[in-house]
């Protein structure tokens, strides 16, 4: 079993990086503008991590990072879905598949497939759907910065376009897409908290109660404890001598 899910986190991480390279060199578009490609990058160096640990025995990524990584490929594809027009026959590249339904629809459902089935679950406190935001508000803050200072590079979203919408638009779309990504960050928490701990995790219970059982460094305090027993010794001889 520990080899069939480090196999589909590599085969996943591989779909992403195929998908990356495609876009990066046939589509032409720019790695540093798109929140997809930056989402799907982070994907793949999650899993491929993700997929070294689990063959080596070694500390997975922690939650707080794959956490953020999967509801990334959530907002992706729910972006997608909502907001962006796709491409009019586009060519197949993968799997009979065009490059935006690999990085909107295919890696996004691969990426909560990984979460629910292979990870381990009640591990996320309710501040990590606020922590989570703070990627894609850096992102949003660059974008308009950019812009800008480089209008000639253009906004690589409709709704973050500030020569066409102001900045009171931008206020407005910003607000209601935090809002949006702070639920489905929340809806990410009540799932893990919801599943249970293991669905099809591959470590298992002995792997794990050898891990807990692991012997401590021993602490200093070990040695204190034994010099006021030999001063208590000592003492009853002195008093005879006297």
């Amino acid at each position: 079993m520990r080899y069939l899910v480090a196999a589909f986190r590599i085969a996943t991480a591989a779909i992403g990086l195929y998908t990356v390279w495609y876009y990066l060199f046939r589509d032409d578009a720019t790695l540093i503008e798109t929140f997809t490609l930056q989402s799907n990058i982070m994907l793949a160096a999650v899993l491929l991590w993700a997929a070294y640990a689990l063959l080596r025995f070694r500390e997975e990524p922690p939650a707080l990072v794959k956490g953020g990584v999967t509801l990334y490929m959530i907002i992706t594809a729910v972006v997608y879905a909502l907001v962006i027009t796709p491409p009019v026959n586009p060519p197949a590249v993968l799997f009979g598949l065009p490059s935006s339904q690999l990085a909107h629809i295919l890696l996004p459902i691969l990426a909560v497939v990984d979460f629910v089935l292979f990870d381990r679950h009640r591990r996320f406190p309710w501040k990590n759907a606020l922590i989570w935001l703070s990627y894609p508000l850096i992102y949003c803050t660059f974008i308009v910065i950019r812009g800008a200072i480089a209008p000639e590079l253009g906004y690589p979203y409709k709704f973050l376009e500030v020569p066409n919408i102001g900045y009171a638009g931008l206020a407005k779309n910003v607000a209601m897409y935090t809002v949006g990504f702070w639920v489905l960050g929340l809806i990410v928490v009540a799932v893990d908290r919801a599943l249970p701990r293991r669905m099809l995790w591959p470590r298992t219970e002995a792997e794990d109660d050898v891990a807990a059982a692991a012997p401590e460094p021993v602490e200093p305090a070990a040695t204190a404890q034994v010099e006021p027993a030999a001063t208590a010794q000592v003492a009853p001889v002195e008093t005879a001598i006297d």
